[in-house]
């Protein structure tokens, strides 16, 4: 009966710690409790600090393609595209010690400049190879390996001139998403130092959930923006989609004549939320199956459980 009641007690402990979490409501004491800064996380932080930033091409270049594949459709689908192209293609990496994956590139550190918002200054910091590459300030050094230069080149000169071809249309394109952008990105002046290195160090530094993700104009898909991770995590990035498909059929639904602007609009959004969706599980399934190979490698029994 003892046993019967203390297995009861802690299922109901069980229960109760459930239900909290779901709640969201974990009190500070117990947050302060804990200690994050395990010897593994000391290790990784050492890792990081000892590694030099290193630039990768793999979003800008990943972008181009996909701009250039995607003329004349809605623009919130070719912004997803773009994404769902990087998640497909970008280099990834499990690093030694590492429990949580999915980096912004495949170095312990490193930078995946935003070439379709920064072509002008990034372009000439690029080119000026004789001068010390750096991210976040001058402070912070960056390497780039001749394969990265290139492609980052190529995509900087690619967004550069097709700004500049969009600008130079007879069509106004006042209030037009792509020339505010393009206002944005181009530079009248030279850019000074700072510019320049703040130019390589968009993603460099650790991602911020919730921020609006709008940088010169030009917009991360707003599904992998800070959402409700409680919600994503109870469906999943499958029932995310589900429900998109759910609305667009709603709008389906309706008769031609009683669809509104505001629904074309709201399928073309849809359908982005299930583009950007689908990259997100790509991004997954690739680190799972370098998880599984790796796993087959591996000698350390504790590691090839993790």
């Amino acid at each position: 009966m003892d046993t019967v009641i203390a297995d009861s007690k802690v299922a109901g402990k069980a229960k109760a710690k459930s239900k909290a979490f779901s709640r969201r409501v974990i009190d500070l004491p117990s947050v302060k409790e804990t200690n994050g800064f395990t010897p593994r996380v000391q290790k990784l932080k050492q890792q990081w600090m000892d590694f030099t930033s290193a630039v990768s091409s793999d979003r800008g270049y990943a972008y181009m393609q996909s701009w250039k594949d995607t003329e004349g459709e809605h623009e919130s689908i070719r912004v997803a595209k773009m994404f769902r192209n990087w998640a497909e293609t970008t280099r990834i990496a499990i690093h030694e010690d590492e429990l949580m994956v999915g980096g912004i590139t495949h170095f312990p550190r490193g930078t995946n400049p935003r070439v379709e918002t920064q072509p002008v200054p990034l372009l000439q910091r690029l080119q000026q190879q004789h001068e010390k590459l750096a991210t976040v300030s001058l402070s912070v050094a960056a390497a780039i390996q001749p394969y990265d230069l290139d492609r980052l080149t190529e995509a900087c000169q690619y967004f550069t001139d097709y700004f500049e071809a969009l600008c130079l249309r007879k069509e106004n394109h006042q209030g037009d998403h792509e020339s505010e952008l393009y206002l944005r990105a181009k530079r009248t002046h030279v850019p000074d130092e700072e510019e320049k290195a703040r130019s390589i160090a968009f993603d460099c530094m650790p991602y911020m959930p919730g921020s609006t993700g709008q940088v010169c104009g030009l917009p991360t898909p707003p599904i992998v923006l800070g959402c409700n991770y409680e919600k994503m995590l109870r469906v999943g990035y499958n029932g995310l989609i589900e429900e998109c498909k759910d609305k667009i059929a709603r709008i389906d639904a309706k008769r031609r004549i009683d669809r509104t602007k505001e629904d074309e609009e709201g399928k073309n959004v849809l359908t982005s939320f299930i583009i950007a969706l689908e990259g997100m599980i790509a991004f997954a399934r690739r680190h799972a199956a370098l998880a599984r190979e790796q796993a087959a490698a591996e000698t350390n029994a504790q590691r090839k459980k993790e």
